[in-house]
């Protein structure tokens, strides 16, 4: 379970990152970010936000259980 958790942590993570690199790379175009690229980046980094603390609590978790 503290494995799942971690590997949990480390998606969200990337996703998080993913969404900001999004955002790093349409502020680099000469219009800068569309809208969708804007909801893009909210989007990742929600979905990052969840999996990061859901991967963190399954860790809390398996550690209270021992």
């Amino acid at each position: 379970m503290t494995i799942f958790g971690l590997l949990l942590a480390i998606v969200g993570g990337l996703v998080y990152v993913w969404g900001a690199a999004v955002m790093i790379i349409a502020n680099r175009s000469y219009h800068g970010p569309s809208e969708g690229q804007h909801r893009h980046e909210k989007t990742a980094h929600l979905i990052g936000a969840l999996l990061l603390t859901a991967g963190f609590a399954l860790q809390l978790v398996a550690i209270l259980r021992r």
